[in-house]
């Protein structure tokens, strides 16, 4: 068998007989061995009340087959007729950080054509008024990619997607020029060592420290940092020590270049939500980066390390 079809599982097909029954065996059946489903040109599938959903995992064809659906003596009301579902795992594509509506094109690769859903629950839309009035539903959009990540336009974005959640932001070799706006960063928190301008707006950031230099790399950082509008909650709100920048440089390794402290801090508007903390807690140091080696005795050391500059 390679085509499964509703009348070998007992459908009629004549309009009358209901047919609901052989319609979900026909599916279990079909998506059990991987088959595809074809309905019988011209047939008529009655589908009555009864509490009964088939569920379609393999390709169907109803051709110009019609359906009768009697809701007149529903049994459960909520219960679908029919529910398309993948065989296929779902999974979270990376690196998409924001989407505009009408994109085109999304920056990922895909392993096949895809259906991909996007929720902002920041953000509400269909604010019901009436009778039925309610606070409205998460912002969401659902649209087809394809490997390449072309979007078909059959069915294109409809909102803007600002919205991002990630568990981290970690640059282990470098970066340059990052810009981080509208997201909440996860317990892992913002981890970076680079070069330029690094600009952190209208985020918030879970993490031990607001800014982690990672001390595997050195603690590098040669320029400036920007933060503006942002919320800073401390290992996500429980009593922890901790600060808003953080790393080390122990003095005894040669990272293969010369390591940088940032030139010049800024921070416009940076709330610390650490209300959880003991009485005893005194506070977040701002900048507590030590260059002091756990040894006794130091060697000479083979970097340079430039103080510094100026924070506003």
């Amino acid at each position: 068998m390679d085509m499964v079809r509703y009348e070998r599982f007992g459908a009629v097909g004549d309009g009358v007989t209901d047919d609901m029954e052989a319609i979900a065996r026909a599916h279990e059946f079909a998506n059990e061995h991987g088959l595809p489903v074809q309905a019988d040109e011209g047939a008529t599938y009655y589908i009555g009340g009864r509490n009964k959903t088939a569920v379609i995992r393999t390709d169907t064809d109803w051709g110009t087959a019609r359906f009768i659906i009697d809701d007149t003596a529903v049994s459960n009301y909520r219960a679908n007729i029919f529910v398309v579902r993948s065989s296929l795992k779902s999974f979270t594509p990376k690196g998409v950080s924001a989407l505009k509506k009408n994109q085109s094109w999304i920056d990922v690769s895909l392993p096949g054509t895809c259906l991909i859903s996007v929720t902002d629950s920041d953000v509400k839309r269909y604010i019901r008024y009436g009778l039925n009035r309610n606070k409205g539903s998460a912002q969401t959009d659902v649209f087809i990619a394809d490997k390449d990540g072309r979007v078909d336009m059959r069915a294109p974005i409809i909102w803007n997607f600002d919205r991002c959640t990630f568990s981290r932001f970690d640059a282990h070799q470098g970066v340059a020029n990052a810009t981080i706006r509208h997201s909440t960063l996860g317990h892992a928190g913002i981890n970076a060592i680079g070069f330029g301008t690094f600009t952190v707006e209208d985020s918030t950031v879970y993490g031990r420290s607001f800014i982690n230099l990672r001390p595997d790399y050195g603690s590098t950082w040669h320029g400036d940092f920007i933060i503006r509008n942002c919320v800073f909650v401390p290992s996500c709100g429980r009593p922890a020590s901790g600060c808003l920048f953080s790393g080390s440089h122990s003095g005894q390794h040669d990272f293969g270049y010369t390591c940088y402290m940032p030139e010049r801090i800024t921070i416009d508007t940076l709330r610390i939500d650490d209300t959880n903390h003991g009485r005893n807690y005194g506070g977040r140091p701002f900048f507590p980066i030590s260059t002091r080696s756990s040894k006794t005795t130091l060697t000479k050391r083979n970097f340079r390390t430039s103080r510094p500059g100026r924070s506003s």
